[in-house]
């Protein structure tokens, strides 16, 4: 018989595995939107921009 401690553990494993699967889910998803819409990049760098215009921030340098 497992102890709680284990039992704790191997859930928090499972937890940390879905919640991997979805971010790299979600990133390939995102991918292919850009790859299949190219305008949603503008539509991206903009809303980034008004935001880093908002605190104040130096906007990044694009990564292409």
């Amino acid at each position: 018989m497992r102890t709680k401690d284990e039992l704790f553990r191997e859930a928090l494993r499972h937890i940390a595995a879905r919640r991997q699967q979805a971010v790299t889910a979600a990133e390939r998803d995102r991918a292919a939107a850009l790859a299949a819409h190219p305008e949603l990049r503008a539509a991206e760098d903009a809303r980034t921009h008004a935001g880093l215009t908002q605190v104040g921030s130096d906007p990044p340098r694009p990564q292409h």
